[in-house]
């Protein structure tokens, strides 16, 4: 997700890692991005979205880079 206020950012980071996940943070252009990967393959990926959207993170999304 990207947001605005830092401390909404560092709060999903957190629910991140208490369900098991490490979370990338990335700030540019005034928002702040919480990531979780990079995955191996298409489906590992899949599969952690998947999972995101179980743990209620609806909104998440694969973004794929080059």
């Amino acid at each position: 997700g990207a947001y605005r206020n830092r401390d909404n950012a560092e709060a999903i980071g957190a629910r991140l890692r208490r369900a098991g996940w490490s979370s990338i943070r990335q700030t540019a252009d005034g928002l702040t991005r919480v990531r979780v990967g990079p995955f191996d393959s298409v489906e590992a990926s899949a599969s952690a979205l998947e999972r995101l959207h179980t743990l209620g993170f609806h909104d998440a999304r694969m973004v794929v880079t080059k």
